[in-house]
């Protein structure tokens, strides 16, 4: 999309390099990526662990009932 791209004119020439990063290496990824022409970086630091744990937890009926009785608490309230 660069050379199709009117706000990013200072790209015209240069090399185009395509390059996915992802804090781990999974199969799949590194197939679809190599067919793609696609680099691969892993990148970890130390938030994503906390990250991926919290949206996992994201979707448990615990998080959503506390979720629920917060936005309760909110409108009782009038927080936005």
């Amino acid at each position: 999309m660069v050379a199709n791209t009117p706000d990013l004119p200072y790209y015209d020439g240069q090399p185009i390099i395509c390059r996915l990063v992802v804090p781990w290496m999974i199969d799949w990824i590194q197939a679809a990526a190599s067919a793609a022409g696609v680099e691969v970086v892993v990148s970890y630091q130390d938030w994503i662990a906390e990250y991926v744990k919290e949206r996992q937890h994201y979707f448990t009926a615990e998080y959503r009932q506390e979720r629920a009785n917060k936005m309760k608490l909110r409108e009782i309230l009038g927080v936005d």
